[in-house]
């Protein structure tokens, strides 16, 4: 870590030529599986790993773990940086929970090293049921869902309570981007939970209870509004909301798709309009948290084009589910 923001902003900006550009995943997209590989290899992801059809999830994690190094080398505010490195973690520690609840051994299980911690922490934690370096709104949580695990064992609930401690922790730093970052995210994620769980038929009561803080919602609000048609929904449930007109696009998108994966693509379509704002900055974080969302979000689309070529489907279906880049 050292101090200066505009040293910080300098090194992100050497690293931004670097960033796979969005023409580029689309060529991956319609190229052949082969020409793909090549296209990915040529521009150096995934550090000393060959890339093979078998192997992108290791190049991508060796690629998220060298972006971790290189953050937590030239932040001057680690503290708020770790925010967003923090959603490894959170993803290691389901894991592990989920493992152990249903009696399976979390020895050897291979964890992301991207995190703010290093694996075997997070096992010892797990095993020991030992929180204490977290911080405190998450470790608290992870508290009392052990004495809720131990009388009824129950993934769903990990996956739950662990969001929603992860995004309360992140909302409680005081960081303008952050919280605007996360309320955001916040917003869409509860849209995606409404019409997920509607479609499963799930109780109203039980579905408030998944919805994740930061939200415009209000009981009254959902409650009243929990069956109303997706293009009433922008006006009714989440009529106070800041994004109430994208939410509206959202919901026209999926009713327009049936998908409600179209939310999920203007979700991180808008969090990505968000990084890119503060992208000229160099007296501020804003340049780095802008890459490190890059930096996930060109992971979560390389996995999408493998994950989808693997499977066969189409240069269209993979083109249409692509989201919008940094670069």
């Amino acid at each position: 870590m050292q101090e200066s923001y505009i040293y910080a902003a300098a090194r992100i900006r050497s690293q931004e030529n670097k960033l796979i550009p969005g023409d580029k995943l689309r060529r991956m997209a319609q190229a052949s599986l082969t020409d793909a590989l090549r296209l990915l290899s040529e521009s150096g992801y995934g550090g000393a790993v060959q890339l093979t059809a078998q192997n992108i999830n290791a190049a991508i994690a060796e690629e998220l773990a060298i972006t971790k190094s290189f953050i937590c080398e030239i932040t001057p505010d680690k503290q708020k940086t770790d925010v967003f490195l923090m959603q490894t973690d959170i993803t290691s520690l389901k894991l592990l929970l989920k493992l152990r609840c249903l009696n399976g051994s979390i020895e050897g299980v291979p964890l992301s090293t991207a995190g703010v911690f290093e694996p075997a922490e997070l096992r010892y934690m797990v095993e020991h049921g030992d929180y204490g370096k977290l911080p405190k709104i998450i470790s608290d949580t992870l508290t009392l869902l052990e004495i809720k695990l131990y009388d009824s064992p129950s993934p769903r609930l990990i996956s739950v309570e662990l969001d929603k401690a992860y995004i309360s922790y992140a909302l409680s730093v005081k960081d303008r981007f952050i919280n605007e970052y996360y309320s955001i995210f916040s917003e869409y994620t509860n849209a995606i939970i409404l019409l997920r769980e509607r479609e499963q038929k799930t109780s109203p009561e039980r579905v408030f209870l998944y919805l994740l803080p930061g939200s415009s919602v209000t009981r009254e609000l959902f409650m009243k509004h929990f069956e109303a048609p997706l293009d009433t929904l922008s006006r009714t449930m989440f009529e106070n909301s800041p994004i109430r007109d994208a939410l509206s696009h959202a919901f026209l998108e999926a009713s327009r798709t049936n998908a409600i994966s179209a939310i999920e693509k203007c979700r991180d379509n808008a969090l990505m309009e968000l990084a890119k704002r503060g992208r000229s900055e160099c007296e501020n974080l804003l340049p780095l948290f802008g890459y490190m969302h890059a930096k996930q979000q060109e992971a979560k689309a390389i996995r999408l084009v493998f994950t989808l070529k693997l499977s066969g489907e189409k240069s269209e279906t993979i083109l249409e589910r692509l989201r919008e880049l940094y670069v």
